[in-house]
């Protein structure tokens, strides 16, 4: 895989959009005071906290350690409520070559829903991607949400595609973090009504759970598999999960999304998720670029 990539998530929230976009566009000094994950923010060069000359330096907590770093406007689309942020030096330049920020909020029934996009290039291998950010930026408001995230591979979407569409069975073999895979129901592992077991390692801890596919898009090399019962089931009403191959430059991008919806605010919304699908993706990419 590339060192570059992008995480998304998507959260629904009882403000409106106006409220929000408001809030980072003429109060963003007030933040520090919302959350106690922010410790301080203060300007570094300028004297308006909402022109892009202007520099701020911001102290935070991110997976329990206290991280720095300073922070730009570099654009603000008012039409469409989206802000992009340019982070850098402090403990981002040590991990990141590149790291934007972008906020986005868009109507919803009676609220609104929150869109954070992490855009970044790691500095090398050893750099973990920034899934903490998502845990900065998922304050449990909303039961259900949405995260997605982009990962640049050697392989084609083509290579792709058929691995999920006719060798499924065969992912248990391209990485360490599934153990086993099996029919539960049914004979043909691509048919919509049948059902397979999983068992992995999310989290450092191993789980398991049932999968069926609900939908295949050819056209768009898209699948949208849905997991239930075992350790799913416990925490999680729905949780989706939609795999999206896309041709790019001889190799292609993966987009895997979960949305889900927690049982109740004493669940996390699935992190280890993401860092199991970015993982595995790695080691199945060496695979299939073979």
């Amino acid at each position: 895989m590339t060192l570059a990539g992008k995480i998304s998530t998507e959260i629904g929230v009882h403000a409106t959009a106006a409220k929000w976009f408001n809030l980072y566009t003429t109060k963003l000094h007030h933040v520090q005071n919302l959350t106690d994950r922010i410790h301080g923010v203060k300007l570094h060069h300028g004297h308006d906290w909402h022109r892009n000359e202007s520099i701020k330096h911001w102290t935070y907590t991110i997976e329990g350690k206290v991280i720095t770093c300073y922070e730009s406007v570099e654009s603000v689309d008012e039409a469409n409520k989206r802000i992009t942020y340019k982070l850098f030096n402090g403990d981002i330049d040590s991990q990141f070559k590149m790291f934007k920020l972008i906020f986005e909020v868009v109507e919803g029934d009676g609220g609104a829903i929150i869109k954070w996009s992490v855009e970044y290039e790691r500095v090398n291998e050893e750099v973990d991607p920034p899934y903490g950010f998502l845990v900065f930026f998922l304050i449990t408001m909303s039961l259900s949400g949405k995260i997605s995230i982009e990962i640049e591979v050697h392989a084609t979407a083509a290579k792709w595609f058929n691995l999920f569409t006719t060798q499924l069975h065969e992912v248990q073999n391209l990485t360490n973090r599934v153990h086993e895979t099996k029919l539960h129901r049914g004979r043909d592992w691509h048919h919509t009504e049948s059902i397979k077991q999983w068992t992995c390692t999310i989290d450092g801890k191993v789980t398991k759970c049932q999968e069926s596919i609900e939908s295949v898009d050819a056209a768009n090399k898209r699948i949208s598999y849905k997991l239930f019962g075992g350790d799913i089931g416990s925490k999680y009403k729905v949780f989706k999960l939609i795999f999206q191959a896309i041709d790019k430059d001889g190799g292609a991008i993966i987009k895997w999304t979960i949305e889900y919806e927690r049982i109740g605010q004493e669940v996390d919304p699935p992190y280890g998720y993401v860092e199991y699908l970015h993982t595995t993706s790695g080691e199945v990419d060496g695979h299939l670029k073979a």
